[in-house]
C-alpha cells in the first residue's frame, strides 16, 4: 500500500480509495490491474457518501491485463470491490491503482490507433475546438459502448451505446478522453 501522496496503491481487499487531486473539476486518468485469479470491479463515488453517490462501473478486471479508464470530474475516490463466484472465493491475488500521466495514455491523431477490448485515448488539444472522431470496428457484430469524458469537466456523455455500429463518426465537442468499452479490436482517428 502507498502513502497518501503517491499516485499508486494496492491491497487485497474491498475499499473505498481517495484519489488525490480528484474531485476538483477534472477527469482524472487510470490504470486498474487485477491478479491473476482475482477480478474486480472499480466504481467512483463522492467520498464520506459510503457509496450513495457513486457512478456507473469504471471497469472490472479479470486477468493481469491493465485497463485505462477515466475517474469523472465529479468523484474524487474509487470504490473496489473483489469479485467472488458463486462459492465464495474471490482468488488470491491483489488490485493495483496507478494515475496516469497524460503521455501515459494514447493520444488521437489524423494516424490511425489501432485497439482492443476495453481502453481509453485522448483528444487533448486545446487549439481545436471539435473534431470528428472516425471509429470503425474490426467484427461487425461488435458490441459495447464509446464513452467520452470531456477534459474540462463536464459529464461523461455516452456516444454509443451497446449494440454498436461497424463503423461510423462521431462529433467530439471538446477535448476529453474517449473510452471503448468492448471485447472487440477497434481502430479510431481524428479529422
Amino acid at each position: 500500500m502507498a502513502d497518501a501522496k503517491s499516485s499508486a496503491w494496492s491491497g487485497w481487499r474491498d475499499k473505498e480509495l481517495a484519489i488525490p487531486g480528484a474531485g476538483k473539476g477534472v477527469p482524472i486518468p487510470l490504470e486498474l490491474r487485477g491478479g491473476f485469479s482475482s477480478s474486480f470491479s472499480f466504481h467512483p463515488v463522492r467520498s464520506g457518501t459510503r457509496g450513495r453517490d457513486a457512478g456507473p462501473n469504471l471497469g472490472s478486471t479479470a486477468g493481469r491485463g491493465a485497463l485505462r479508464v477515466v475517474l469523472p470530474a465529479r468523484f474524487d475516490s474509487v470504490a473496489i470491490r473483489r469479485r467472488r463466484g458463486h462459492e465464495g472465493a474471490g482468488g488470491m491475488h491483489r488490485w493495483k491503482i496507478r494515475v496516469l500521466a497524460p503521455d501515459d495514455v494514447p493520444l488521437l491523431s489524423s494516424e490511425p490507433y489501432k485497439g482492443h477490448g476495453f481502453d481509453t485515448v485522448a483528444f487533448l488539444d486545446g487549439s481545436r475546438r471539435s473534431v470528428d472522431l472516425h471509429y470503425e470496428f474490426e467484427d461487425e457484430h461488435s458490441y459495447g459502448d464509446i464513452l467520452f469524458n470531456p477534459e474540462s469537466g463536464r459529464e461523461p456523455q455516452c456516444l454509443v451505446r451497446y449494440d454498436v455500429q461497424h463503423r461510423g463518426t462521431l462529433r467530439l465537442p471538446e477535448p476529453g478522453y474517449v473510452t471503448f468499452e468492448t471485447p472487440d479490436r477497434w481502430e479510431v482517428r481524428v479529422e
